[in-house]
């Protein structure tokens, strides 16, 4: 892009026009300004005319967008936000400091309370946790003793009183059944109703808040979030567009440690005097660039 600077010819007109009017002395000062500014106009101009050869651009994802007409159109509403909001981002990140130490405050009381809740709940379920193991060890020796049993028949009785002595045994084997069976469902009772029997004899366990934290870090991240919310992009998408899209406009869109694709140059091109003068507005509003 061709960049004409008419400020330099503009002041070398004007340095000529002195130099028929100054004394000897005077005039050759003066005419080394004229050699260097009329050199410094030429190597603009040589330098705007040699070839460009932009970098190759970076891989575009969901964090690094190729910037499009509806993204800079984006991009440029959230430097305006960024200006809008310049002179009150230190305050709101002062205000947003306060309200994070006021909620960090009430997290510490919080933990203090929770703190001494423990101290009054522990002991209780401790109680209660033993009172359970002995319930617990019960039901496994009911179950155990109901198990077991000799059901070796007398090898000397008659065939009549060993078949009654069978009969007597699988009575009394289907009374220990059932009698482990009990303890079984007792343990199982017992497993399935413990947590609701100890909130119903401790209470509910008391919880601890999470600590919390501050999403804004300076009065820039306060700036960068206006300027996101207003551009429609995520944070990160602004963050980075933002930082490509400066650069350019350093660079006086001849950007050659960052790279663009064609189409991106050709826009930023097209759209140079929106650019400008959004920065010019983000400088003028001291907005950090």
């Amino acid at each position: 892009m061709v960049r004409f600077h008419g400020r330099a010819v503009s002041s070398s007109v004007v340095v000529v026009s002195l130099l028929l009017l100054a004394p000897a002395s005077v005039a050759a000062q003066l005419g080394g300004l004229v050699k260097r500014a009329a050199r410094g106009a030429v190597e603009d101009r040589v330098e705007a005319a040699l070839p460009f050869t932009p970098r190759a651009a970076p891989e575009f994802n969901d964090r690094v967008l190729e910037i499009g007409p509806s993204h800079l159109d984006g991009l440029l509403a959230g430097f305006a936000a960024e200006v809008e909001y310049a002179k009150g981002a230190s305050r709101e990140f002062e205000d947003s400091v306060k309200a994070f130490e006021r909620r960090h405050e009430a997290w510490e009381r919080s933990v203090e309370e929770y703190d001494r809740a423990m101290e009054r709940y522990e002991p209780c379920r401790e109680r209660f946790l033993e009172q359970e193991e002995a319930t617990s060890t019960a039901n496994q020796a009911r179950t155990e003793a109901a198990l077991e049993g000799k059901n070796d028949p007398a090898t000397q009785r008659k065939w009549e009183e060993y078949q009654q002595e069978v009969a007597r045994m699988a009575a009394e084997q289907q009374r220990r059944m059932l009698e482990a069976a009990a303890g079984v469902m007792a343990e199982s009772r017992r497993e399935r109703t413990e947590d609701p029997r100890l909130v119903e004899a401790c209470g509910a366990a008391p919880e601890r808040q999470d600590e919390p934290m501050s999403s804004l870090s300076s009065p820039e991240g306060v700036l960068a979030a206006r300027g996101a919310e207003a551009s429609g992009l995520t944070a990160a998408q602004y963050s980075i567009m933002r930082e490509r899209v400066l650069y350019w406009a350093r660079e006086e869109g001849r950007p050659r440690a960052m790279g663009f694709t064609e189409a991106e140059i050709r826009l930023l091109d097209e759209r140079s005097e929106d650019v400008e003068k959004a920065v010019e507005r983000m400088r003028k509003g001291k907005v950090p660039l």
